[in-house]
């Protein structure tokens, strides 16, 4: 059974603090708990089986797994995700100053 592990992943499922009214360190330990509770054996990584529990829509295994060992570390989640919030604040129009978005 899914269940709703990660609200601050806001519809895309990516987005790592821009969520309205989320702290940082709410969100650390938001995407603590998804990742706990998808760790089925507790071994804390994340074989593709429990990968797949995580709302992390269009997102393939290969693209976390950076050491190429088949298994995912909570380290390996969380760069990813500041990977995706990184690239997609780059995306962002500058604002009427001139200045680059802020996190």
């Amino acid at each position: 059974m899914r269940t709703p592990l990660l609200p601050m992943l806001c519809a895309a499922g990516l987005v790592l603090t821009s969520c309205a009214g989320t702290s940082r360190t709410s969100v650390s330990r938001q995407i603590r708990d998804a990742f706990n509770a998808a760790d089925a054996d507790h071994d804390e990584q994340l074989s593709p089986a429990e990968f797949a529990k995580l709302p992390l829509t269009g997102v393939k295994f290969e693209e976390l797994d950076t050491d190429g060992n088949g298994r995912i570390s909570l380290a390996e989640l969380q760069s990813y995700l500041v990977w995706r919030r990184v690239q997609a604040a780059g995306n962002r129009p500058l604002d009427s100053n001139g200045n680059p978005p802020r996190y």
